[in-house]
């Protein structure tokens, strides 16, 4: 999804120090109606009287309070406060959202790749933020844990159709095995040899479907890396397989 212009320049001010401030601002405004601070409640209490409208004050236990906290003045400020501070948070988190969303719009495949491979090893959270994308559990056995999500846009009109994440079922296990699968822009061999050199066929197909691959593979420090050409289409790219090692 394209992000207007307009929107962009928008998004591109939203940082987390941004969000940061935004929260606590809110904590601080709330945090103030109810008059914690005598210092802190003095500087409103100045920065209103500077303009020439008295504010209503009480004083509790030595503790200067804006209002009352039963009056229904104070019950009312409280409310719309709160109240404005969700939707400037929210309205701060969609666009920080969005703001994700088109950067991994402008990502190149090779991009998306190195970035997975920075995540190893892979958990279910560090997948989801590299695609922007929730991962749904599909399955499970005695060892293992199924996830899938999909729908990714990329750059040059690839996208990333499917994610198929697999996870050792117990704690410690370090199995893993990811794959995302690919449609829309078409990327030759030509395309993944330039970005890792030669390649290993390490699998071809035995004449059951037109959807068995050949796997081209690279053998890296981190594992193996496999790139499957199918055979109803086999000038273009689709599948990439990512297989860590298991730590020794």
């Amino acid at each position: 999804m394209m992000v207007r212009t307009s929107e962009s320049r928008a998004i591109a001010r939203i940082t987390p120090r941004t969000m940061a401030r935004t929260t606590s601002f809110c904590r601080t405004a709330i945090w103030l109606l109810h008059g914690r601070r005598l210092g802190q409640s003095s500087v409103l209490v100045r920065l209103h009287q500077t303009r020439g409208s008295p504010m209503p004050i009480t004083t509790e236990g030595g503790m200067t309070r804006l209002f009352r906290r039963g009056s229904r003045r104070f019950q009312s400020l409280l409310v719309r406060t709160m109240f404005l501070c969700l939707i400037a948070c929210g309205q701060v988190g969609e666009a920080n959202a969005k703001g994700i969303a088109m950067k991994t719009n402008e990502m190149t495949l090779w991009q998306v790749v190195e970035a997975v491979t920075r995540q190893i090893p892979f958990t279910r959270e560090k997948i989801e933020l590299s695609f922007s994308a929730k991962l749904k559990e599909v399955d499970q056995n005695s060892y293992t844990v199924f996830y899938t999500g999909g729908g990714v846009p990329l750059a040059n009109g690839v996208l990333i159709s499917t994610i198929d994440l697999r996870l050792g079922r117990e704690v410690g296990d370090s199995y893993a095995f990811l794959s995302i699968g690919l449609s829309g822009g078409c990327v030759s061999l030509g395309d993944v040899r330039a970005h890792f050199g030669p390649l290993e066929i390490t699998e071809t197909p035995r004449g059951r479907s037109l959807d068995e691959k050949t796997y081209h593979t690279t053998r890296l420090a981190w594992g193996e890396l496999s790139f499957g050409f199918a055979e109803r289409n086999p000038s273009c790219l689709a599948l990439i397989v990512f297989d860590p090692k298991k730590p020794e």
